[in-house]
């Protein structure tokens, strides 16, 4: 029988009997933050191999990336 996780379920029996129920996840290393726990250091390392991430940062780049940013106008500094 599979249940997803996060399913909330009850068993029941007959009251004469008794049961036992054992639960067996197979699912422990495959979710979003395991992925991307492998992903990511693997991205950086071979993103400083790569010049053009190894050069700084335009000036004043925190007043204008980032999500908290999005719905406002661009405003980089024109070289």
């Amino acid at each position: 029988l599979f249940i997803p996780r996060g399913f909330v379920y009850m068993s029941e029996n007959e009251l004469s009997n008794t049961s036992c129920h054992i639960h067996i996840s197979t699912n422990q290393h495959h979710t979003w933050a395991d992925f991307l726990a492998v992903l990511l250091p693997k991205a950086v390392d071979m993103a400083v191999e790569d010049a053009e991430f190894r050069k700084t940062l335009p000036q004043g780049w925190t007043s204008y990336m980032g999500f908290q940013h999005a719905a406002l106008p661009d405003q980089r500094i024109s070289p």
